[in-house]
């Protein structure tokens, strides 16, 4: 048979070894004895106060971290209601851009139609204006009058017509009469 061997505590809390409190000196502890002495209270309470204040200024440490904290926070969610509203604006100005490039294409293409319906115009001016120098006679050569009063362009051409080249009565088909450019002493004009 074996035997089991019997243990020497039974009760488990027993066996737990807890480290005995050192003081932390001999100068320390005669002040704590002398502190007990004149308050009538024991060391250990002074202990528990001076480790309650080291917990006391880290709780104000804290509070201080989250008063920081709590800025933070409230200013990242002003940058995420600005950043809501970046987009936002960016939406439109996507959407107004859009909506000009829109217009731009609209006006481009009136401008071209505008471009071509210039140059018919000006197509059909120049056609009139070459059917009506059709009927239109230029005579070179003939002397200009020097006198006061003004010169009759359609009698010189009239008298001109019957004395050189033989045509009567040409000065009741003519409407209009004149020189072209300005007066030059020099020169003729037709």
């Amino acid at each position: 048979m074996v035997r089991k061997r019997k243990r020497k505590n039974s009760n488990p809390t027993k066996n737990v070894r807890h480290k005995p409190y050192k003081s932390p000196g001999k100068d320390q502890a005669d002040l704590k004895m002398a502190d007990a002495n004149i308050t009538g209270r024991p060391s250990w309470v002074g202990e528990i106060f001076s480790k309650l204040a080291i917990i006391d200024k880290k709780l104000s440490k804290i509070n201080e971290i989250d008063a920081k904290l709590s800025t933070v926070i409230q200013q990242v969610h002003i940058m995420e209601t600005d950043i809501i509203n970046l987009k936002k604006t960016s939406g439109n100005m996507a959407n107004t851009t859009g909506t000009l490039r829109k217009t731009s294409e609209e006006i481009k293409g009136q401008i071209c139609e505008l471009e071509k319906a210039q140059q018919a115009m000006e197509d059909s001016i120049t056609d009139l204006q070459s059917r009506s120098m059709r009927e239109n006679l230029l005579f070179f050569g003939l002397a200009e009058y020097k006198g006061e009063r003004k010169e009759n362009c359609v009698s010189l051409i009239d008298d001109f017509c019957e004395t050189q080249l033989g045509l009567s009565s040409i000065g009741e088909n003519i409407e209009r009469a004149h020189r072209i450019g300005k007066f030059d002493e020099g020169r003729n004009t037709p």
